[in-house]
């Protein structure tokens, strides 16, 4: 995935690791609220074992990539990323 899609994409944010999202200045943080007045950042849980979508954590940023790409048919910089055969079998 990273040789054939986040590299030619220029998807720099995006991973497999919940530990390598943790080292990203900008990973997403979730907060939860205690006594209905402290507001607390929570920690990355580790799902690394039973991760969906094969466990890769994004940005908006990346993920726009990723939807140019398929909006473009497949192509990034004149080269085809995702196969025509895929993208049919995948949106039928």
């Amino acid at each position: 995935m990273k040789e054939l899609i986040f590299t030619p994409l220029e998807m720099t944010n995006s991973n497999f690791s919940v530990n390598d999202m943790a080292k990203n200045a900008e990973g997403a943080v979730g907060y939860d609220v205690l006594k209905d007045s402290v507001i607390k950042k929570m920690e990355y849980y580790n799902i690394n074992a039973m991760g969906p979508a094969g466990s890769i954590n994004s940005s908006v940023t990346d993920m726009a990539k990723w939807v140019t790409a398929w909006i473009n048919n497949g192509k990034a910089g004149g080269k085809e990323l995702i196969p025509i055969g895929y993208r049919t079998e995948a949106i039928s």
